[in-house]
């Protein structure tokens, strides 16, 4: 975590910083203790966080419990999970209601280009309001590093000013086309 800090403290002083997109990240203990150093550092962080657990190549990196998983999301703005992340964290079952009763906290955008319709449809979870971004499916369009292109993206369009649900339907263009 110190060398992480550290980083972001050498990039302070030089950056005036306040869009933050996170990735990998070693535990949830290390993304809840990073995250209290960014709101100690920046006025109004806006942190979008994609929960990477498991590498396309099949290596877990986190299995964080429910409870463990929510405290350590406190503070950021928006999560990025696709739905095996959304699956594993939330479970299987209680998924949507989870994700709906989180979106009046935390705002979260489920990647939907793990199912196999026709239709790949993007999900945005806000306070009161779910959004739809549907793309037709691209044929062998997965890309290793999607999930971090579209939080990465994300986060840009926040930078840019772009109210969430604009952003998020920027990013979700820039990644279909991206993909394609």
């Amino acid at each position: 975590v110190s060398a992480i800090n550290g980083q972001i403290e050498v990039l302070l002083r030089r950056f005036d910083i306040r869009h933050i997109k996170i990735g990998l990240i070693e535990s949830m203990e290390t993304l809840k203790q990073v995250v209290r150093f960014l709101h100690e550092r920046i006025s109004e962080p806006v942190i979008v966080y994609d929960p990477i657990l498991k590498a396309s190549a099949g290596f877990v990196f986190h299995e964080p419990d429910l409870t463990e998983f929510l405290d350590a999301i406190r503070g950021i703005y928006c999560i990025t999970p696709n739905i095996p992340e959304a699956t594993r964290i939330f479970g299987a079952a209680d998924m949507n209601r989870h994700l709906e009763m989180l979106g009046d906290t935390t705002n979260i955008y489920l990647k939907g280009g793990h199912g196999n319709e026709t239709i790949s449809t993007d999900l945005l979870y806000v306070k009161d309001h779910t959004y739809a971004f549907p793309n037709d499916r691209i044929t062998k369009g997965e890309k290793h590093g999607s999930g971090c292109v579209l939080s990465a993206a994300l986060a840009s369009q926040l930078a840019l000013g772009n109210a969430l649900p604009l952003a998020a339907e920027k990013a979700n263009s820039y990644t279909h086309s991206f993909l394609a």
